[in-house]
């Protein structure tokens, strides 16, 4: 009950004024974001970017609750606070909106990182909450299943947060907002292994003249979007999410699938390479590699253009 209390007081805090130029005082964020707007000269701009990492963080305090009854309760008791993340969630994406329609002072770095905000927070919200939760129509969600959806919105959070630093402060970095951003380690490692899988059946299906093969692949190129793709970069997204549309089309109308999969397939060594290159593999993600006998981390994949080996 306590749990469902601090939910609610945070869903009447999240509706702080919602305007662009009015509210900040309202808005006390943890030190470590405190830090990145205080470095905003722009008073309105300061105050945007307080607002949104104000939405942001509610959110995440409300993944905090899932997380805590998804360990120690289970499936059933999570509906209702996911309910509470989704209006969360939306009323982040409207507050968006409205920035990105009414703030004429935003240079086009601020405006891109905002716009691919949007994206990212819509395109995750779309996959997790497709079901209503709290319906009593809704099929019972599984924990293994609402899991997977805390780890969507989770990432897709800390992500997009991350990201608007960057656009304020290059070097900005995720272990400097987050203390959990090490076990980003474990989902960057799972990324590098099912994107070297990836590209492994891009090159069997490239050398076969059987159908089958070529077909199998669409489903695993369709499998990693939905299960692994979130762990890419946000901003590398929508060009997966536009070879998978390429691909199948490619496969209906047969004659250009070959040159689309040769397409892929520089294109995923060129992600592998940029993957490889992320500072928690380079600093601790080789040894974790050894240790349960993942490839080794490549630092020669071809860049973008040239050829993939």
């Amino acid at each position: 009950m306590k749990e469902e209390l601090e939910i609610e007081i945070d869903v009447e805090e999240i509706r702080a004024p919602s305007t662009v130029a009015g509210g900040a005082a309202a808005c006390v964020l943890p030190p470590q974001f405190a830090r990145v707007t205080d470095a905003i000269g722009h008073d309105r701009l300061r105050n945007l970017v307080t607002q949104i990492y104000f939405r942001q963080i509610k959110a995440l305090g409300t993944l905090e609750v899932v997380e805590r009854i998804l360990t120690d309760k289970g499936a059933a008791d999570a509906a209702r606070p996911f309910g509470v993340l989704r209006r969360q969630c939306a009323d982040l994406l409207a507050y968006l909106g409205n920035v990105m329609e009414s703030a004429d002072f935003l240079d086009e770095d601020v405006r891109d990182a905002l716009d691919g905000m949007r994206f990212v927070i819509s395109h995750e919200m779309a996959k997790v909450f497709r079901v209503d939760f709290n319906s009593p129509a809704s099929a019972p969600q599984t924990r293994a299943g609402l899991t997977r959806s805390w780890g969507l919105m989770n990432n897709c959070l800390q992500q997009t947060a991350i990201a608007l630093a960057q656009a304020f402060d290059p070097a900005a970095c995720g272990e400097q907002l987050f203390a959990d951003y090490q076990s980003k380690v474990e989902n960057s490692l799972a990324l590098y292994r099912d994107l070297n899988a990836l590209l492994g059946k891009v090159e069997r299906a490239r050398n076969s003249n059987g159908i089958l093969l070529k077909h199998s692949l669409i489903r695993h190129v369709e499998l990693f979007r939905d299960e692994t793709m979130h762990f890419l970069m946000y901003r590398d997204w929508a060009e997966f999410q536009s070879f998978v549309e390429k691909l199948k089309g490619a496969f209906e109308e047969v004659e250009g699938f070959d040159g689309v999969l040769n397409e892929f397939a520089l294109y995923l060594d060129t992600l592998i390479h940029h993957v490889s290159m992320r500072e928690v593999l380079r600093r601790g993600g080789a040894a974790v590699a050894q240790e349960d006998g993942a490839l080794p981390l490549r630092a020669d994949a071809p860049r973008a253009g040239q050829p993939a080996g």
